[in-house]
């Protein structure tokens, strides 16, 4: 990666066993609902109970399990491991020229029993996320 940002593994949502290497520049999100969206509504001060024009707005809070807006070409992930490539992380301990050493000292130090940990804790999350759906959908009836 050239420049300043994170590099994530993500786990794919949508299709089971399926793992995304990507990268997001500066301040970027790795999550495919973090863009430019309009939101008239902020989630955090409005009361659940009060009415509402848009059911699908705010990543947190009663109406969170709602969002679904994805970016343009965005997959649906959730990221189980992350490296910084900003200088301010390598720089001061590697030099200038020092970005490749501090990457395979972070690679050498990855604890793999907790990136999976991460990955199965995704999978319980998922199939909480669709047993949640599911029961409300049965309220419904």
């Amino acid at each position: 990666m050239f420049g300043p940002g994170f590099v994530w593994l993500a786990k794919n949502l949508e299709r089971e066993g399926l793992m995304h290497i990507f990268c997001t520049y500066n301040a970027g999100s790795p999550y495919p609902a973090a863009h430019s969206r309009r939101q008239s509504v902020d989630m955090a001060t409005h009361s659940p109970d009060a009415p509402m024009g848009n059911q699908f707005a705010g990543a947190m809070g009663a109406h969170s399990q709602n969002q679904k807006n994805l970016a343009p070409g965005a997959l649906d992930v959730q990221p189980i491991l992350c490296v910084n490539t900003w200088e301010h992380v390598w720089m001061m301990d590697y030099g200038i020229g020092g970005k490749a050493e501090y990457l395979e000292r972070w690679w050498d130090r990855i604890n793999w029993e907790v990136v999976l940990d991460n990955y199965n804790a995704v999978s319980s999350v998922q199939a909480g996320r669709q047993m949640s759906n599911w029961n409300r959908s049965l309220n419904m009836v």
